[in-house]
């Protein structure tokens, strides 16, 4: 990587810091927390959450950033986690980082794309697509995620899961490397505007988590992940972790990009074959 590409990194890192708002992609590329879990959670076990990726800087192997798989050749994690980065892979079928797994299987990219409306201040439009140079093996530990319906919203109340090997807590610096999950519910944007600031949460994001805290994703958690339940028990892939006001903090949920409106977006940026794997998962 260019040394241009390590100053804008840390640059970007030192002006979101001073802010409120944090991205939850760790400590980027120079003090990568890869020993570390979402707050409040608990151990998964392996094949549990089968969509689940790691994005992994190609120079030292050091993981920094969540995704989800949702179909043969496509991913999708957060904007600012890829943004300005071009060396890196996905690895798929992973529980434990510091013991890979016969089932873990690492791929390539042919490309990604930042969405064109993404805003680093703000995070809005946090959202990245990326295609994998050869298609993904499906197996019983890596397997794609439902889409939302493009427009349609999770309602208020829904309880869903977050996964990843984010922080235990905002000072924490090691802790498990195994994957961790939890549950939060899904905030009306009203109540979450008033805990933030209306002009902070735009309508292609929304929020989830308690009013008193204590369970949240965390730096290291960024591009993973929200997955809800429908009736039938398909789980549907709601929210890309993007950003907190710190983790687990009262009143401070996590925000995640609403990945219902987005689907359009991804038809529009893949190629036929993959349109149609991707009207294969939509519901």
């Amino acid at each position: 990587m260019k040394v241009q590409t390590y100053l804008s990194l840390i640059l970007f890192m030192c002006i979101n810091l001073s802010q409120s708002s944090i991205p939850k992609s760790g400590e980027y590329l120079t003090k990568i927390n890869s020993n570390s879990k979402i707050v409040g959670g608990a151990i998964s076990k392996l094949g549990k959450w089968p969509w689940q990726g790691l994005l992994v800087y190609t120079p030292t192997n050091q993981f920094f950033c969540g995704c989800s798989l949702i179909s043969e050749r496509y991913v999708l994690t957060a904007a600012h986690c890829t943004a300005g980065l071009t060396q890196f892979y996905v690895i798929f079928g992973v529980f434990d980082q510091k013991n890979l797994d016969a089932g873990s299987q690492s791929y390539s990219l042919l490309w990604k794309i930042e969405h064109s409306g993404y805003v680093p201040k703000t995070f809005e439009n946090d959202i990245a697509l990326l295609k994998t140079r050869k298609p993904i093996l499906y197996t019983v530990t890596i397997k794609a995620i439902a889409l939302p319906s493009q427009g349609i919203n999770v309602p208020t109340g829904t309880v869903c899961w977050i996964t990843g090997w984010g922080k235990t807590s905002e000072s924490a610096t090691s802790s498990p490397s195994v994957l961790h999950e939890a549950q939060v519910p899904v905030i009306s944007q009203s109540q979450c505007r008033s805990w933030y600031s209306p002009s902070t949460i735009y309508d292609v994001q929304f929020c989830a988590g308690y009013e008193m805290g204590s369970v949240d994703t965390c730096q290291g958690d960024s591009g993973g992940p929200l997955v809800c339940a429908t009736s039938s028990s398909t789980y549907v892939l709601q929210g890309i972790t993007s950003f907190g006001n710190g983790c687990a903090r009262p009143e401070k949920p996590g925000v995640y990009t609403r990945v219902s409106e987005f689907v359009d977006w991804i038809f529009a940026n893949t190629d036929i074959v993959g349109k149609s794997n991707l009207l294969n998962y939509v519901i």
